[in-house]
């Protein structure tokens, strides 16, 4: 249209198949919209770290048992949920799962309010679309005997949650072993099951993939 007259003055246009890619984003939403709903159900607390330990991503249960805003915790690092005498540990066990793939921890998570918590953490490494994160569950330990049962759901929804995940998801050891592998990873890499991924190494299968 001329900006001054209002007329039409030329139309250009191209076309091209798209329905691969929009088959692909469709794949992508509905794998996102798998993703969120288990996060939101999971039984306990979840959160995601990146490489420079900044939270990324947490559940509503994160937020509304330590009583933190989305805003907040933004701006806080894993120190800030634990007293001084416990921070040390926190940051042995983040080195461990680095260094092995998973690391557990029970420990006192402090809220908002200033309430010390007895939470058991457990947390994994995996690499997603080329990134390192650290990702980890926790449940309330007050009951012993419903927490042993939160414990199990958490760990059966985190299985089907990565496994149903669209992209390369999986977990390898410093000197690049894989430990795990989702089913679309392994398709990804050129394999048909994830049996034929496990236990090789991942850099050597980049090598190979160049």
């Amino acid at each position: 249209f001329d900006d001054e007259t209002g007329e039409l003055v030329e139309i250009q246009a191209s076309t091209r198949d798209i329905s691969d890619r929009k088959e692909y984003e469709h794949k992508l939403k509905e794998g996102k919209e798998f993703i969120d709903t288990a996060l939101e159900s999971l039984p306990g607390i979840f959160y995601m770290l990146d490489a420079d330990l900044n939270f990324v991503r947490w559940n509503e249960n994160f937020s509304n048992v330590l009583g933190y805003t989305d805003e907040e915790i933004e701006r806080m690092g894993p120190k800030d949920f634990f007293d001084e005498e416990t921070i040390p540990q926190i940051y042995k066990k983040i080195r461990e799962v680095y260094e092995s793939g998973i690391a557990s921890i029970e420990a006192k998570i402090r809220t908002k309010s200033g309430e010390m918590i007895p939470h058991y953490l457990i947390a994994r490494r995996f690499e997603r679309n080329d990134n390192i994160y650290i990702i980890g569950t926790g449940v309330d330990v007050s009951d012993r005997v419903e927490a042993t049962h939160k414990l199990k759901e958490s760990e059966t929804r985190w299985q089907t949650l990565v496994q149903n995940d669209p992209n390369l998801v999986q977990i390898f050891a410093p000197d690049g072993t894989i430990n795990f592998i989702n089913e679309s990873g392994a398709r990804l890499l050129g394999f048909e099951t994830t049996e034929e991924v496990v236990g090789r190494n991942y850099f050597e299968l980049m090598q190979l993939e160049e």
